[in-house]
């Protein structure tokens, strides 16, 4: 029974990466109850409303009068908040939510270990992991001209066939989530490798845990848009 739900799973997420690859927009992913984390704007207002009490705080310090000095430390929270969306902040965000960032020349690549951001041995996301994924995304975001390649990888741990259908449905869960949250179809690619590619010794605890991850991919090359074939 667990056997046909888990098959059952994964041929709806095979189905929708299908779909998302040939730009079918009309298709409503499963994951779509997750709300595009837009927070810009609102750092920028919890930034500014403590800048402006530390102005406020300067100005009755000095010679300067409240009022400008409140204006002024309302901007300098307004820049701090701001400062929270930029790519030092998010890298060291990511990196706080145990998401790793490798920078190699023009490539980049975030390494997501799956025992956190996924439910035990299914392609279902944890939930209470959404910070993670949400900076996940604002990171892609400021590349919006690279193509991204989603590739899931397992331990050792149990047959070819599961191995191998669970690391492309979670391939396939985080290339559905990313899509939801305003990544183009055209962009992302997703494939799962199995136990392929180990960095660890599955031997070891630890080493079988670093091996369960999820790598995000890309680099400075445009995406080019597929062409449609003319008869």
């Amino acid at each position: 029974m667990l056997r046909e739900q888990f098959a059952q799973g994964i041929t709806i997420m095979s189905l929708a990466a299908w779909l998302l690859t040939g730009c079918n927009y009309h298709y409503e992913p499963p994951y779509n109850d997750f709300k595009p984390y837009n927070r810009s704007i609102k750092d920028a207002t919890t930034g500014g409303i403590p800048g402006a009490a530390i102005g406020t705080t300067i100005a009755l310090m000095t010679t300067t009068t409240p009022l400008v000095g409140t204006a002024i430390g309302a901007a300098v929270g307004v820049g701090y908040g701001l400062r929270k969306g930029s790519r030092a902040m998010l890298l060291e965000e990511l990196k706080r939510e145990d998401i790793e960032y490798i920078e190699y020349g023009d490539t980049k690549t975030l390494v997501v270990p799956t025992d956190r951001y996924y439910k035990f041995n299914t392609p279902r996301f944890n939930e209470l992991c959404y910070i993670g994924l949400s900076h996940i995304v604002k990171l892609l975001q400021q590349y919006p001209d690279s193509t991204i390649y989603v590739a899931g990888f397992t331990d050792a741990v149990g047959s070819r066939y599961h191995k191998n259908m669970l690391s492309q449905a979670q391939a396939e869960t985080m290339l559905t989530f990313l899509w939801a949250n305003g990544i183009q179809a055209h962009r992302l690619n997703a494939e799962g490798y199995g136990d392929k590619y180990s960095v660890s010794q599955n031997v070891l605890i630890h080493g079988s845990a670093q091996n369960r991850r999820l790598e995000i991919q890309w680099m400075r090359v445009p995406c080019v848009e597929p062409v449609a074939m003319t008869k």
